[in-house]
């Protein structure tokens, strides 16, 4: 999330690994907090990291510490995912989320974004201190822009399933999407923050790789790269003094 990330930069430049650009790609992992933990600023899986670091018990701990780390990992992830594409349907009543904890939908999606927002202040001020420029992008996502979506992607925004089961439950999108809104609003007119949530409007390609809707393939990545390519160079008059230009 945008809070650990904001950590492990002040760790870099206290080690003197000052940078020139630090790009923050975030949106969803931020959101997925909130939804799960019903606040906005922690990270997603809170709780089981808590309960592993504070030795309470927790329903990871009932596998080997082996099976523990490998089931927590983006691996077992990818793999459980890939399994499951076929499969539809699940119980949302049984998922705990902001919304069972009784946390009101508009107000922690202002919370998400004022969080995010005041860590970006905090960058932005390391920044000008240290002397490196920063960019902050929110991601794409199967739920935000207009993609023209396969059947396996369509199958992801009607419900999801598999893995990332809590896809399935409306509270989960309306408070992605609506942070999303929320989100490209309050930075219209700020130089260096953006979304690319309509950055797959215009392919019918199959970009989207499992049920949790924010995954991408290789061919995403590089449009991915590509728009952030795009922005560095466009913006900084230096490059351009030395006549480099986005193809």
């Amino acid at each position: 999330s945008s809070t650990q990330e904001v950590i492990e930069l002040m760790l870099n430049l206290r080690q003197g690994n000052t940078p020139d650009l630090v790009i923050f790609y975030d949106g969803f992992n931020d959101i997925w907090g909130a939804y799960e933990n019903g606040f906005a600023g922690g990270h997603h899986s809170q709780e089981v990291t808590a309960a592993r670091v504070e030795g309470r018990s927790f329903e990871f701990r009932e596998h080997s510490p082996l099976e523990t780390i490998f089931k927590g990992s983006n691996i077992w992830f990818l793999i459980t995912s890939l399994r499951e594409r076929e499969e539809t349907g699940f119980d949302v009543d049984r998922i705990v989320s902001y919304r069972s904890m009784g946390v009101d939908s508009d107000s922690l999606v202002k919370d998400v974004v004022d969080t995010y927002l005041g860590n970006c202040e905090i960058v932005s001020a390391l920044a000008e201190s240290y002397g490196f420029r920063c960019i902050f992008v929110w991601q794409p996502t199967i739920w935000t822009g207009d993609k023209p979506l396969t059947d396996f992607e369509e199958r992801v925004h009607e419900g999801g399933s598999g893995a990332f089961r809590w896809s399935a439950d409306t509270a989960f999108r309306e408070l992605l999407i609506n942070s999303y809104e929320l989100y490209e609003s309050s930075v219209e007119n700020l130089t260096d923050y953006c979304s690319f949530s309509e950055l797959f409007d215009h392919t019918s390609d199959e970009l989207y790789t499992d049920y949790c809707g924010a995954h991408v393939n290789a061919a995403a990545n590089e449009m991915i790269a590509d728009e952030l390519t795009r922005i560095i160079l466009e913006s900084d008059s230096t490059l351009i003094e030395y006549g480099i230009t986005v193809r």
